[in-house]
């Protein structure tokens, strides 16, 4: 995790009705967002963590446009102290702009003892191999 300061860049494009997702902004360049919109600042969720004064975390929920990875690198005292239970979005293309695979970041959240399982229509789980996961899943990480 880079601490510092890094360009957040847009989604210039509106979909086809004319609308737009303000949510879609990504640390990581890529074809659909190439614009930088500004710069900001960047923090490891441990030292943010630690600032706060929070000693345990039981859940930790990231939709991050391809950051996930990184956020959760940041986090390794935190994984490792409190074992929260993981909550993120898995996209190919926005992990690809990340400058990984989701695979590699399902196989290092079951390295470090997660049992990932895919949220489906209605919120019902199932497990799902970190070796073959579709272009877009929501995913829930158990600690072991």
């Amino acid at each position: 995790m880079h601490v510092g300061s890094l360009p957040i860049y847009d989604q210039q494009a509106a979909y086809a009705d004319g609308t737009r997702n303000e949510g879609l902004p990504s640390l990581f360049r890529s074809a659909s967002r190439a614009q930088p919109l500004e710069v900001v600042p960047v923090r490891t969720l441990d030292e943010v963590l630690a600032g706060l004064g929070v000693a345990r975390v039981d859940v930790i929920k990231l939709d991050i446009e391809g950051a996930e990875w990184m956020a959760l690198r940041g986090a390794l005292k935190t994984l490792a102290q409190s074992r929260p239970t993981l909550i993120l979005e898995i996209a190919r293309e926005t992990c690809r702009a990340g400058g990984h695979e989701p695979e590699a970041l399902a196989q290092w959240l079951a390295s470090l003892g997660y049992r990932l399982e895919e949220i489906a229509e209605g919120g019902k789980t199932s497990p799902v191999d970190p070796a073959s996961l579709g272009d877009f899943q929501n995913i829930v990480a158990y600690p072991r």
